[in-house]
């Protein structure tokens, strides 16, 4: 259904290529066809629909709204949300880390710290709010937090660069802001719980065995989509 609403949503947005989705999922029946299935289930709860919400690349920071009727194949409905924006996708992230990690500023924010190799340095790029500053007006912003890594693999949230945060128009792809709040040293300590970091003669041979078992059965049942 997932396939077969994206193909209903292309199709009927087919002059715009640059389309993306944001969510896709289903469209809630109303209340009083729920409660009318639970008294009668043959009378069933209507047509099957799903929502999505799309965003055009590189257009505009608004999101539509589509209610698709899964049934008939039919746009039911769309709505332009032009002040909303979208969830930041998975792609972004990446592209989000290499605009930071290659900003002038950041690079000399982190070199006041003792951090010189970029490559250690992960962002977490955090959707953003308004707060009001000029900066911000019309666009999609992704406000980021910064860690490093001391070595390839180190668990990186050991080490957080605190006091520095980049702000990043998504639709530019672009830092247009960054705030240093001051030196707060960085952690040096690594906590990494990964086999090939862990001291194999550190580890403990002394454990009991813990066996959980319920020689009854469970203490529920299932009565067809029913759990008690």
């Amino acid at each position: 259904e997932i396939l077969q609403c994206s193909e209903i949503v292309k199709k009927d947005c087919k002059e715009h290529p640059d389309l993306r989705f944001e969510t896709i999922e289903l469209y809630e029946p109303t209340k009083s066809s729920v409660k009318a299935f639970d008294k009668d289930p043959s009378v069933g709860v209507g047509e099957r629909k799903a929502r999505a919400s799309i965003f055009y690349v590189g257009k505009g920071i608004g999101v539509w709204k589509i209610v698709i009727n899964l049934s008939d194949g039919k746009v039911l409905s769309k709505e332009e949300r032009p002040n909303a924006r979208p969830m930041i996708q998975l792609d972004e992230f990446v592209e989000i880390e290499k605009v930071v990690q290659q900003d002038e500023r950041v690079i000399a924010a982190c070199a006041k710290r003792g951090i010189t190799d970029m490559s250690l340095v992960c962002i977490d790029p955090w959707s953003s709010g308004m707060f009001g500053f000029d900066y911000e007006k019309d666009r999609h912003l992704s406000y980021t937090f910064m860690w490093v890594r001391s070595k390839d693999l180190d668990n990186l949230y050991a080490h957080p660069v605190d006091g520095v945060n980049a702000v990043v128009d998504i639709k530019e792809m672009k830092v247009i802001h960054v705030d240093d709040w001051g030196v707060i040293p960085v952690p040096k300590t690594d906590v990494n719980y990964d086999k090939e970091f862990i001291d194999k003669e550190k580890i403990r041979t002394d454990l009991k065995p813990i066996n959980v078992s319920q020689p009854e059965g469970v203490s529920f049942t299932m009565n067809g989509r029913t759990l008690k």
